[in-house]
């Protein structure tokens, strides 16, 4: 995509909220949370996780209740990774930069997850390069995304124009198979693809030879 522009910053409090007061999110984010531990029950989660682009926290909370792991959420909004400490004090969270230079050690985690982020990114490709450099070898990257179908079009035209304004233009790479091309390119072994809310969002594993 040309002159991709950095996105604007979400509000760090967007998704708690969402999730708390707008029945669409709720159902939207709840039913994606529920696929999300299903699948990663039958990959054995655990061990030393990154959650990249965790935001203020809400799904870093939900897999450290479900899965015997210990897990750091990063995301490069210091404002959300403030707010994700004062909630949920027991997990570690830190502030980074997805795309350039993870302050991790090369083969430092067991397991990467990256939901909802990757869309955002202007440099998709530095991304997964860094998230495999962290990544143990064997280890598996699990990644949820939009999959930009007429559904998720539509809908998504409306949202931004009527309820989520500061959503507007967040999301710099819209093509999926152009995504799951490029961990492919990377050197990822796919494992297995979901797609869930009428083909909308789509919850990809992969792992690292």
């Amino acid at each position: 995509m040309n002159n991709i522009k950095s996105p604007k910053e979400i509000p760090h409090d967007w998704f708690q909220k969402g999730i708390e007061s707008n029945f669409f999110q709720k159902y939207w984010h709840q039913k994606r949370f529920k696929l999300i531990i299903k699948e990663l029950k039958k990959i054995d989660f655990s061990g030393d996780v990154l959650d990249a682009g965790c935001h203020s926290g809400d799904l870093t909370i939900i897999l450290k209740k479900n899965f015997n792991c210990s897990i750091t959420g990063m995301d490069l909004s210091k404002d959300a990774i403030g707010y994700a400490k004062q909630r949920f004090p027991s997990i570690n969270f830190i502030s980074g930069d997805i795309s350039s230079n993870v302050p991790f050690r090369d083969n430092s985690f067991d397991f990467v997850s990256a939901f909802d982020v990757l869309e955002h990114i202007p440099n998709i490709n530095n991304a997964i390069k860094e998230l495999k450099r962290v990544l143990k070898p064997d280890g598996y990257l699990i990644v949820g995304l939009p999959a930009e179908n007429i559904f998720f079009k539509v809908i998504w035209y409306f949202w931004v124009k009527l309820a989520a304004k500061n959503l507007n233009d967040q999301h710099v790479h819209e093509s999926f198979e152009e995504n799951m091309q490029a961990f492919v390119r990377a050197g990822f072994e796919k494992v297995t693809i979901q797609k869930t809310h009428l083909g909308m969002w789509v919850l990809a594993v992969f792992i690292k030879r």
